[in-house]
């Protein structure tokens, strides 16, 4: 089976899409991508992985599968509306964050994003979308290979075993192990199917040799938590700094 060759950060995914003969306005278009990411990021995923490698990651498998451009981007922008930082200190996707998001990184990529975010990720849900598959349109689909792109990202590394709440993500991968491979089979993407075949099964393996991981799962959440909200202070305590400058008649300060 290939082994993917995958990107941690954005010089790793830029390299790639080189090899890979993306032009360079393509790159460009990633690149700013990226720093836009880096605007409405932070902090760590439940595991403690800087949640800014798991975003660079899921663009790279996209890489791996030969997707066009606008579906890489959207692959490293996917957790916006979920977890991104528009200022406001509000989650979720709004009217007002979709109109910035269709600014800044255009119609395309922004329904991918929005039809990504209303994929919601359930048990239910999942089973909905594998029984209505042949009536997916191509954004739905497109939405569908990032969303496997993201758990096979997740799967890799064993991360989800270093999650406080691993118990419950073992048996998601139970309930959902064959569905995820046969939507990736039926997506027309043999290697992604394969991957997600096999580390799925290496975390279910693993989850029963490793010993004592709730106490080390519950370490590592709970550092991930706080850096997290660190960051978030962090931003906001900037951005008021920063207009009380404005205000007073100083020149604006870049971070």
């Amino acid at each position: 089976m290939k082994k993917l060759e995958l990107a941690y950060t954005h010089i790793q995914l830029l390299n790639q899409l080189v090899k890979a003969n993306y032009s360079s306005s393509e790159l460009n278009f990633v690149f700013d991508s990226y720093q836009y990411c880096v605007e409405l990021t932070h902090g760590f995923q439940p595991c403690g992985k800087p949640f800014i490698s798991h975003l660079i990651r899921t663009a790279s498998i996209l890489v791996e599968l030969n997707q066009e451009t606008p579906v890489i981007v959207a692959g490293l922008l996917h957790a916006i509306y979920m977890s991104g930082d528009f200022g406001d200190g509000t989650r979720r996707i709004t009217p007002w964050k979709r109109a910035r998001v269709k600014e800044r990184m255009g119609e395309t990529v922004e329904s991918y994003i929005q039809t990504y975010d209303a994929l919601q990720w359930k048990d239910e849900n999942i089973i909905a979308v594998y029984g209505r598959f042949e009536q997916l349109d191509t954004i739905e689909k497109i939405a569908l290979l990032i969303r496997l792109s993201n758990e096979l990202e997740q799967s890799l590394d064993l991360g989800l075993l270093y999650r406080s709440d691993y118990e419950e993500k073992i048996r998601q991968i139970q309930n959902r192990k064959h569905i995820l491979v046969d939507m990736a089979n039926r997506l027309g993407h043999l290697t992604l199917a394969n991957q997600l075949e096999q580390s799925l099964t290496n975390t279910l393996s693993a989850a029963e040799e490793i010993t004592n991981l709730k106490l080390r799962n519950s370490e590592f959440f709970s550092l991930s938590s706080r850096l997290s909200v660190k960051s978030l202070l962090i931003k906001r305590v900037k951005g008021e700094f920063q207009k009380r400058k404005i205000s007073q008649g100083y020149p604006s300060v870049r971070y």
